[in-house]
């Protein structure tokens, strides 16, 4: 699996409009270098339809499209970049995808940045882009989830949300569509995984079962009785959805297609 992912940040191709290997506009007919991005200590890679982020050593680094309000890159401007910047430095982990990321740093702490007027980012404001990391959590975030229109953390075992969600898993009343500028629990002690997308969001809690949410429909449903593992989420390109790895090694997902790889 490591070395997929080396493989994967060393050499990109596509369409290079917005950056992702040579620094000059060109279409990649096959495998290129990525400048900047060494393999070296890499340990994941998000890449996005118009933007990519790696992390490695500690390092967070994200390229491409940065000029849209949907794609923020959190450099601190909104120029394109065509080779991997630096977006923070001691971080453990990140979530990134249309609308900007979160990373968690090595002390605990969360900083989100990107699109806003969801209140995405979870800083207390509802408008325009963030571009440069602020911070949303001071200590014990684990895990983070950054959809379009919301964002989730895990906080010793609890579950913190912001941005634009169903009113079922927010706890507030009247309409069924919620902001939150700022994060809020939501579900108490035993979060196990979160993963949230920019129709709603999933989490593992205690025995892996696996609850879901959907913003506009103002639903909670149990996806998963019991054994699930880890939450993915499919980024589109066969609009799947939402993945759980199972403890017995199967892959169970839903969503735009429901099916079950063995």
């Amino acid at each position: 699996m490591r070395l997929f992912f080396i493989l994967c940040l060393s050499l990109c191709f596509a369409c290079n409009k917005t950056g992702g290997g040579p620094t000059t506009e060109a279409t990649v007919a096959g495998p290129s270098g990525v400048s900047g991005a060494s393999p070296t200590g890499q340990v994941k890679l998000i890449v996005g339809q118009a933007n990519s982020c790696s992390l490695g050593d500690g390092l967070l680094k994200c390229w491409g499209d940065n000029k849209s309000v949907y794609t923020p890159l959190g450099i601190g401007t909104a120029s394109i970049a065509l080779n991997p910047t630096l977006v923070l430095s001691g971080v453990s982990d990140f979530s990134f995808d249309l609308g900007g990321g979160c990373a968690i740093l090595t002390t605990g702490a969360l900083k989100c940045w990107g699109f806003n007027l969801t209140s995405a980012v979870g800083d207390g404001g509802a408008d325009g882009t963030v571009n440069t990391p602020k911070t949303i959590i001071t200590s014990g975030v684990s895990k983070v989830s950054r959809g379009l229109m919301n964002a989730c953390a895990i906080v010793s075992s609890d579950l913190w949300c912001w941005g634009t969600g169903p009113s079922i898993l927010y706890g507030s009343s009247g309409y069924a569509v919620t902001s939150l500028t700022s994060p809020k629990k939501v579900i108490t002690g035993g979060v196990l995984d979160v993963a949230v997308d920019a129709q709603g969001g999933c989490a593992i809690l205690t025995g892996g079962r696996v609850d879901c949410w959907e913003t506009y429909q103002n639903t909670m449903t149990t996806k998963v009785a019991s054994g699930a593992t880890k939450l993915f989420n499919n980024r589109s390109q066969t609009r799947v959805g939402t993945c759980a790895l199972m403890s017995t090694g199967a892959l169970k997902c839903w969503g735009w297609i429901p099916i079950l790889i063995n």
